[in-house]
């Protein structure tokens, strides 16, 4: 009965170390992608790393390891993760090559360096441009405008602005929402009748829309429903009527990011709106030139 508790006790201690030796290892790997404060590094959640995690970043030398900053993990995948620095101990920038470990693991990392990890070397699920996308964003536009199909028979190209804020709402997709003022000017056609009856007239339309979009590496693609406002002044002598009606309608758009800094970006984009006053369809297209922070 002693052998067997005895043995008992040896596995029972065997496997506590055993599973302390993996613990102490999960979290630690290498930055293989830089820019700045915000870096991909090799390990993800199947290493133990968690979406909630701090972590050290330090160089490695043959001497000893030197502490660079501490890290927050901001994107998360199976074998790699997103990380961006909020306290650096000298040099203020992260590099490839640097080595990351889990603060929970190892709470003082200048006196219990881990042991230093290879690079994965499959290709990374996640880089610095898909956080770049992944980031809230605010946007400010200047839109041109132009009227298609039976709305061009009333109105000549216009000019416009809006703005708006877009978000993450799932891995794989975000959420715009925008609005947007637009000064239509007459047809020249219509112009004429109004001059000839001595009338002026002015139409402008407001649009607010959400939109959603799937996370793509190359182009923005957005559709969503759309609510518009549309408001024309008519003046005849000194007489001015105004007439307003609201609708329910629909965008849809594409457009690319142009990446200027770690925090600023521009994009071209073209949105098709369609809506249906007095049960039938009128279309618009803008061309957005936009500013994103």
């Amino acid at each position: 009965m002693t052998r067997v508790v005895f043995l008992w006790f040896i596995f029972s201690w065997c496997g506590i170390a055993a599973a302390q030796s993996v613990n102490g290892s999960l979290g630690e790997g290498e930055i293989i992608e830089a820019q700045r404060r915000v870096a991909i590094i090799s390990v993800g959640s199947e290493q133990g790393i968690q979406a909630s995690d701090t972590l050290w970043v330090s160089d490695f030398s043959e001497k000893k390891d030197r502490l660079v900053a501490k890290a927050t993990v901001i994107a998360l995948r199976k074998r790699f993760a997103a990380i961006e620095a909020f306290q650096y101990f000298g040099d203020y920038r992260l590099a490839v090559g640097q080595r990351v470990y889990r603060v929970k693991d190892i709470p003082a990392p200048l006196t219990a360096p881990p042991k230093r990890n290879h690079v994965q070397t499959q290709k990374p699920e996640l880089t610095l441009a898909d956080v770049q996308r992944q980031r809230r964003r605010f946007f400010i536009c200047a839109s041109g405008a132009k009227p298609l199909g039976a709305m061009a028979d009333a109105f000549a190209d216009g000019l416009g602005g809006g703005g708006g804020f877009r978000m993450p709402i799932f891995g794989s997709a975000h959420m715009s929402l925008s609005g947007r003022y637009i000064f239509l000017r007459n047809a020249s056609a219509a112009q004429k009748s109004l001059s000839a009856a001595g009338q002026t007239s002015s139409t402008s339309l407001a649009a607010a829309s959400v939109a959603f979009s799937p996370s793509t590496r190359f182009f923005i693609l957005e559709a969503g429903p759309a609510i518009l406002l549309s408001q024309t002044k008519t003046t005849l002598g000194l007489a001015t009527t105004k007439a307003t009606s609201y609708e329910i309608g629909g965008v849809a758009g594409i457009g690319k990011y142009f990446k200027l800094s770690e925090r600023l970006a521009w994009a071209l984009q073209a949105n098709l709106y369609t809506y249906f006053p007095g049960g039938r369809a009128r279309n618009f297209v803008t061309a957005d030139l936009q500013l994103h922070f």
